[in-house]
C-alpha cells in the first residue's frame, strides 16, 4: 500500500510539476508553502531561486524582486522582515500599482512599484525611452503597461497601454 499523503511524496510531486510547467509555476507552490513569521529568506530563495534585485527598506526589511519574463506576465515581491522572516508575497503587475505610476517619476521610482521591465525601447526622434511591462489584462488579453521616459530628464513624460500583438496571433 502506498502512502500518497507523505511529505516526501508531496515535495517530489511539486518539484516535478515545477519542472514541467517552468520556474514561474513554482511561485504558486512557494506562495502556498511559505508561512508568514515561520519561514526565512533562505527558505524563499530555496523555493524561488535568486531574486533579480533586493530592495533594502529604511525599516530594515527587504523586498526581493522576482520578475517572471520575458514572456511571463507576473512579477512577485517577497517581503522579508528585519529579523529575516518571511512576511508575505505580492504581485506587482496589478491595477492598484499601475495607478501609483505618475508623470514625473524616475526609472527607480517605477521599478520599486512594478519590478523589472519586460522591454526597453529607445525612440531617438521622440527623444524618449519606453519601458514596458507585460501583464494579464481583461478578457485574457496580454497587455503592455508603458512608461515613456524623456531621454534628457530621465522622468516619465506620459504613460500608455497596448495589446501585446505577439501573444494575440499577430506577426512574429
Amino acid at each position: 500500500m502506498t502512502d500518497t499523503g507523505s511529505p516526501r511524496r508531496s515535495a517530489l510531486l511539486a518539484a516535478l510539476v515545477c519542472i514541467t510547467i517552468g520556474v514561474s509555476g513554482c511561485d504558486y507552490f512557494a506562495e502556498k508553502k511559505l508561512v508568514v513569521g515561520q519561514h526565512t529568506e533562505d527558505d524563499v530563495r530555496r523555493l524561488m531561486g535568486k531574486p533579480e534585485i533586493v530592495w533594502e527598506e529604511e525599516s530594515g526589511s527587504r523586498k526581493l524582486e522576482y520578475p517572471r519574463g520575458p514572456m511571463g506576465t507576473q512579477t512577485y515581491f517577497v517581503l522579508i522582515g528585519p529579523d529575516g522572516k518571511y512576511l508575505g508575497m505580492e504581485r506587482a503587475l496589478i491595477e492598484a500599482n499601475f495607478a501609483k505610476v505618475r508623470v514625473g517619476m524616475t526609472p527607480d521610482d517605477v521599478r520599486r512599484i512594478l519590478g523589472k521591465q519586460t522591454e526597453v525601447t529607445p525612440y531617438a526622434l521622440a527623444r524618449e525611452e519606453v519601458w514596458s511591462w507585460r501583464y494579464e489584462g481583461d478578457m485574457q488579453k496580454t497587455m503592455f503597461f508603458n512608461a515613456h521616459f524623456d531621454q534628457t530628464t530621465r522622468r516619465i513624460k506620459r504613460i500608455s497601454r497596448n495589446e501585446d500583438w505577439k501573444t494575440q496571433g499577430g506577426p512574429s
